[in-house]
């Protein structure tokens, strides 16, 4: 499995509905298997919207794989982290 999927896989295994994965701009498909096994564990996924990533490729695989439970531009990524920093 490439490392991405990987990287996503373990945590899931181990944390289930506690992990985050956000997958980012990316020139290979490479994230969309490990995101839906975290979305399928109940843990939040979300892929930047392709439109506004450099190289698609990779956020649109997360969303042909209906593996993001949620799809948004970078700086509402930020902004949804900044949100998750606050409140802790």
């Amino acid at each position: 499995s490439p490392s991405i999927d990987i990287l996503f896989e373990t945590p899931a295994d181990t944390f289930g509905s506690n992990v985050l994965a956000i997958l980012l701009t990316g020139a290979n498909s490479d994230g969309a298997k490990g995101m839906l096994k975290v979305k399928q564990k109940g843990g939040m996924t979300i892929a930047q919207r392709p439109a506004s990533a450099e190289f698609s490729t990779m956020p649109q695989a997360a969303v042909t794989a209906n593996a993001a439970k949620q799809v948004k531009d970078i700086n509402e990524i930020k902004l949804f982290l900044l949100g998750l920093a606050k409140n802790k």
